[in-house]
């Protein structure tokens, strides 16, 4: 085949060039006047890489899309700093079960199996209550007091006291589901409906810190919880309770 190499006064000059072999070749059809191109496999033993038909390709990408989605559903809202409420002074460690929960406990300050423990103080905080209404307040208050004096069970006493081991609660930061977001799968698209709550808990001995916990609880694509505003700060406050409990040594 020649090809154009300079281009002259008089016109281009040419030069042969090879070209590689082509894994087509063509015939003459008298039939229809004209030539035809057939594949030659021989020709292209390079090439042996399958193709995707059209069908294939839709439910690959249909697949890549509900993963990633499903990916995005599943994936946690990362722990919320501490605010303070538990002194900086507490070394807290992050639980190997879920990174987003922090414990510290004295195991030798805890070694009594029957000392007492009393409820002394549960509120929200001020970035929580920017995000509830005064009723909404009031209620998870009461529901996360109520949990944590559940989760004591005998040893629950109702006032503190120098052998007691007094502890003090608060929901930290807080945000509402939106549970409109939340009615289908398809609408869960990158958790944009979903919410989270924290809290910081902290028990004291004689007015030294014995334990404490900070955790982060995420709206769960599977459950119920996202179906309202609130709904996942109400569940938080039972697995905080007994989470707690059980660094206090009660399980």
């Amino acid at each position: 085949l020649k090809e154009p190499v300079s281009k002259t006064g008089s016109g281009l000059a040419y030069s042969w060039v090879r070209i590689p072999p082509s894994p087509f070749h063509v015939r003459e059809d008298p039939s229809v006047g004209s030539s035809l191109a057939f594949w030659n496999p021989t020709m292209a033993p390079h090439d042996r890489t399958p193709r995707l038909t059209s069908r294939n390709s839709l439910a690959r990408a249909c697949a890549c899309v509900a993963a990633a989605l499903s990916a995005a559903a599943c994936s946690s809202h990362e722990a919320v700093p501490r605010t303070g409420f538990i002194p900086l002074s507490v070394p807290l460690a992050h639980s190997k079960s879920d990174p987003a929960t922090s414990m510290w406990h004295d195991s030798a300050a805890l070694d009594s199996p029957n000392r007492k423990i009393a409820v002394t103080q549960v509120e929200v905080g001020s970035l929580a209550q920017d995000r509830m209404s005064d009723e909404q307040e009031a209620e998870v208050t009461l529901r996360f007091r109520r949990a944590l004096e559940a989760a004591f069970g005998d040893r629950l006493t109702s006032a503190g006291g120098p052998d007691v081991i007094e502890v003090r609660a608060c929901i930290t930061d807080f945000k509402p589901n939106k549970p409109l977001r939340n009615i289908a799968p398809q609408t869960q698209i990158m958790r944009r409906g979903y919410g989270y709550a924290a809290c910081e808990i902290e028990a004291t001995l004689g007015g030294r810190p014995v334990a404490a916990m900070a955790s982060t609880v995420d709206t769960q694509r599977f459950g119920t919880e996202k179906l309202s505003d609130m709904g996942t700060a109400d569940a938080a406050c039972a697995t905080w309770a007994e989470r707690f409990a059980t660094l206090l040594g009660m399980n």
